[in-house]
């Protein structure tokens, strides 16, 4: 899988209705020593099921709120960067911006996100 349908795929985890499923994205798209930081969380999160446990309690809070990437995704060596809007029954809520650095397999290693785009 190349950069970008990392992280489109990445994404779809944040919108699926299925644990199982958001495991299963979590999985395949992420490195295992993957690291995840926003100015919303306490401390960045180490390894891929801290940030499936996060995902899973975004879904249980926000549940109705999906997350669609907004604009292209700029990538080059290892490294993206890309937007997305969180929108709930179609009013955008909330904005971010990510940046994301990728192992030499393409999984996401590192995913830092701000908000605002």
């Amino acid at each position: 899988m190349n950069r970008e349908d990392t992280i489109k795929t990445l994404i779809t985890a944040w919108n699926a209705r299925d644990a199982g499923e958001r495991q299963r994205i979590v999985s395949k798209s992420l490195a295992d020593d993957f690291y995840y930081s926003d100015a919303h969380q306490n401390e960045p999160l180490h390894g891929k099921r801290a940030f499936l446990d996060f995902l899973n309690l975004q879904h249980r809070r926000m549940n109705g709120v999906t997350t669609a990437l907004e604009g292209a995704i700029q990538c080059h060596h290892s490294h993206a960067h890309f937007n997305v809007a969180r929108k709930e029954k179609g009013q955008c809520v909330a904005r971010g911006t990510y940046v994301a650095d990728f192992t030499e397999g393409g999984r996401v290693q590192r995913l830092v996100g701000f908000d605002g785009a």
